[in-house]
């Protein structure tokens, strides 16, 4: 069986795993190899994902509506930018997509299988490749950032719900999805997940 090659790709993780650093270090990885890179998040800068933001952190919204919010803004992202990067021979490196919808949303009580039909029209990754980090590195780099708020989880610096986090990105991840120590230099977290990229011929 011939395996695809990935060419949408998707990191993924717990807040404070380095996911935007290795994203620009990854993608100046693939340029150097030869290829065309499109970078891109979720939610977007668009005004779907910038609406979908400011409801959620006002509290204006309810989950079902935020959720349902993020996945409008993720059907824009894919026909907007993604499919068409696709479509030109690009490779597509994404900072958050569908799994951290299921991971964060479901903190709120929502269910995994609920989360996916609403965004059944989404494009699937050729390849999620989840940071992981331990709770100690993980709190003490918020700390350092002085991040004081965030949409996703407001009491990142509870060991338990790291742990909880976790394990939902365990358990939830897609078949295939690679699994990458976020806690060593830089250096090493891009090579390992080039070394994924390119032993899936990338």
């Amino acid at each position: 069986m011939t395996t695809k090659i990935p060419k949408f790709i998707v990191l993924e993780g717990v807040e404070a795993s380095g996911k935007s650093t290795q994203l620009q270090l990854l993608a100046l990885a693939l340029r150097a190899r030869g290829h065309r890179v499109t970078v891109t998040a979720e939610p977007t800068t668009e005004r779907l994902g910038v609406f979908a933001r400011e409801m959620l952190e006002s509290g204006e919204a309810t989950a079902h509506v935020a959720a349902l919010l993020f996945a409008a803004d993720r059907a824009e992202h894919c026909d907007a930018l993604i499919r068409p990067a696709l479509g030109r021979g690009e490779v597509v490196l994404c900072d958050r997509y569908l799994l951290s919808s299921i991971v964060y949303q479901g903190e709120h009580g929502l269910d995994a299988s609920w989360i996916r039909s609403v965004n059944r029209h989404a494009l699937e990754p050729d390849l999620t490749l989840v940071l992981e980090l331990d709770a100690t590195t993980a709190v003490e780099r918020r700390r350092l950032r002085r991040r004081d708020k965030d949409i996703a989880f407001a009491a990142f610096g509870d060991r338990e719900a790291h742990a909880w986090l976790t394990d939902r990105y365990r358990v939830h991840a897609p078949p295939g999805a690679c699994f990458v120590d976020a806690g060593r230099s830089r250096e090493l977290v891009t090579a390992d997940m080039l070394g994924h990229l390119v032993a899936r011929g990338l």
